[in-house]
C-alpha cells in the first residue's frame, strides 16, 4: 500500500475536528475464527485513522483506474474470444476435449519440436526446462528441452481455456448478484470511485472521531454567509488535500452537496 498522508496530513485532518481525536484507544474488534462472535482489540486511535485514510486513498486510486478501464461487459466479452480462440487451437492441434497435451498426435508433434528445440537455443534455454548436455560418440549435444516445452506451451492453451470459462461464469454471478442489490437497495447503481470514497471517509468520521453525519453553511452574519462549512466538510476537504495527484480537486460546496445527497438526503426521505 501507497503511502498518501504524511504526519503533516493527519495533523491537519485532526485540526479540522473541533476538540481533534477522542480520547483513549480505540476497539477494532476481530471476527473469532473460531465462531466465537467478535473479539475485542484496541488499537491507538491515531493509528487506526492513518490505515483508515491510507486504505481509502488506495481503493479510491484503484476504482479511478478500473473506471478508466473497459466496462465488466467489454472484459466478458474478451475473455469469451478468449476461450473461443484457445477451443479453436485445441482442435488444431488435434488435442482431446480435456486439453491433455500427451494426446497431440505425433505427427505434429514431431513436426514442433525441432522448432521449440531451435527456439530453446537462440534463447538459452527455457525457463521451466533448463538445457542439458550429454556426452556422445561424436562431442557433445545440447537437448534444449524443446519437446517438454512443446507439451507446457499446449498445456498452457488448455489452462488458458479453462481459466477464460470460470472468469466468464464468476463475472456472470457477480453481474447477477450486483442487479439483486440494486433492486433491493443494498447498493446504490452507478456507485462511482469517488461516492466510495465518501463512504469511506465518513466511516472513519463515525468511527474514529465519533461525530455525527452533518453539514452546515456560514450564518448570514458572518464572512461565510451562505457558503459550504462545518467540521465535516472540512475534514472530507483535509483527507482529498493530499490526493490531488490521482485528480481530486473538491471545493467546499462540492464537499457538502455530495455529503448531503449520500447520507442526510436519503435520511429525510425514510
Amino acid at each position: 500500500m501507497g503511502q498518501h498522508y504524511s504526519e503533516d496530513d493527519l495533523d491537519r485532518i485532526i485540526a479540522a475536528c473541533p476538540g481533534g481525536l477522542p480520547d483513549g484507544q480505540i476497539d477494532v474488534g476481530q471476527v473469532d475464527p473460531e465462531g466465537g462472535g467478535v473479539i475485542p482489540d484496541w488499537k491507538d486511535r491515531r493509528n487506526v485513522l492513518r490505515q483508515g485514510l491510507e486504505e481509502a486513498a488506495t481503493h479510491f486510486a484503484t476504482e479511478v483506474k478500473w473506471e478508466e478501464g473497459p466496462t465488466p461487459t467489454q472484459s466478458v466479452k474478451k475473455l469469451k474470444a478468449i476461450k473461443a480462440s484457445a477451443n479453436r487451437l485445441l482442435k488444431a492441434l488435434d488435442v482431446q476435449e480435456a486439453g491433455n497435451p500427451d494426446d497431440l498426435p505425433q505427427d505434429i508433434l514431431f513436426a514442433l519440436t525441432g522448432h521449440a528445440h531451435r527456439t530453446g537455443k537462440e534463447i538459452g534455454g527455457f525457463p521451466n526446462h533448463p538445457p542439458e548436455e550429454w556426452g556422445m560418440r561424436d562431442g557433445r549435444y545440447t537437448d534444449y528441452k524443446g519437446r517438454e516445452s512443446l507439451l507446457d506451451a499446449v498445456q498452457g492453451v488448455a489452462w488458458i481455456r479453462d481459466w477464460t470459462h470460470s472468469a466468464v461464469e464468476r463475472a456472470n454471478i457477480r453481474k447477477h448478484n450486483t442487479e439483486m442489490h440494486i433492486a433491493y437497495g443494498i447498493v446504490a447503481p452507478n456507485r462511482s470511485a469517488l461516492d466510495a470514497l465518501f463512504g469511506n471517509l465518513a466511516g472513519i468520521w463515525i468511527d474514529v472521531f465519533e461525530r455525527d453525519v452533518a453539514t452546515s453553511t456560514g450564518k448570514p452574519e458572518t464572512e461565510t454567509a451562505g457558503q459550504a462549512s462545518g467540521a465535516m466538510v472540512l475534514f472530507v476537504a483535509e483527507c482529498i488535500a493530499p490526493l490531488q495527484d490521482l485528480g481530486l480537486k473538491m471545493t467546499p460546496e462540492g464537499i457538502r452537496d455530495r455529503i448531503r445527497r449520500m447520507f442526510l438526503d436519503k435520511k429525510k426521505a425514510r
